[in-house]
């Protein structure tokens, strides 16, 4: 399943449902994430680009795994 990381602008409200709809408007359905999680920023490497090995470790499959067992 797809899980989209979302950093929200300043003041900016949104749901989960509102991106999933979004992205139902936008992007190919297969592409849709499932579940979003807000974060006030996204880990970044030394070179300013996004650590996505650090997503994969804090949001992948295994962390959903147990946040649904909970």
């Amino acid at each position: 399943a797809i899980k989209a990381i979302v950093v929200p602008q300043p003041g900016e409200g949104m749901t989960e449902q509102e991106v999933i709809e979004h992205c139902k408007q936008n992007i190919a359905s297969y592409k849709k994430p499932k579940y979003v999680e807000f974060v006030e920023e996204l880990p970044r490497l030394a070179s300013g680009k996004i650590a996505k090995g650090e997503l994969r470790q804090r949001f992948g499959e295994k962390a959903l795994a147990s946040s649904l067992d909970s």
